[in-house]
């Protein structure tokens, strides 16, 4: 499989990617709805075939799974994105080390703002944006961003 740079972060992937969230929300989605040990297998067959990049969420329910699929993988084989819906920054000092905890890991690669809709959205989680910021200055974080789900919010971040 071939691996690109994935922007200006200085982290490699694979070009193909395997996510945790199709129509993911409030803690399922698609992927979770296989159950545990069928995700598990899935993400671990991923990565056998080449795939390096593994995209979760706090929404999708899906962390657990990802930190099982990553046992007896070599952690740095493998870049984790995931997002929070955190607003403040108190909200998205928590999710972080509860990120942590459940991917059980000592650094997230990729944290996002998730689902940012409305115009103006970035601004609006400045608080969160600037805690995962920080996150990142601590080493606890390797890079932030935004997953924005309108145009509006796209123009505005």
């Amino acid at each position: 499989m071939k691996s690109v740079e994935l922007g200006q972060t200085g982290l490699c992937v694979s070009e193909l990617g395997i996510g945790t969230g199709t129509a993911g929300w409030d803690g399922r989605s698609d992927q979770t709805d296989l159950g545990f040990e069928p995700l598990v297998r899935l993400l671990r067959y991923a990565h056998q075939q080449g795939i390096t990049f593994f995209d979760t969420a706090d929404m999708y329910g899906s962390h657990a799974h990802v930190a099982a699929a990553m046992k007896g993988i070599d952690r740095a084989s493998v870049v984790i994105g995931t997002k929070t819906v955190a607003h403040s920054r108190s909200e998205a000092e928590r999710a972080v080390r509860r990120f942590l905890r459940e991917l059980k890991t000592d650094v997230l690669d990729i944290v996002l703002l998730h689902g940012v809709t409305e115009k103006g959205g970035p601004e609006r989680y400045a608080g969160a944006g600037e805690a995962l910021s920080r996150a990142r200055e601590q080493g606890l974080v390797r890079t932030v961003g935004v997953a924005v789900h309108s145009r509006d919010a796209l123009r505005t971040a």
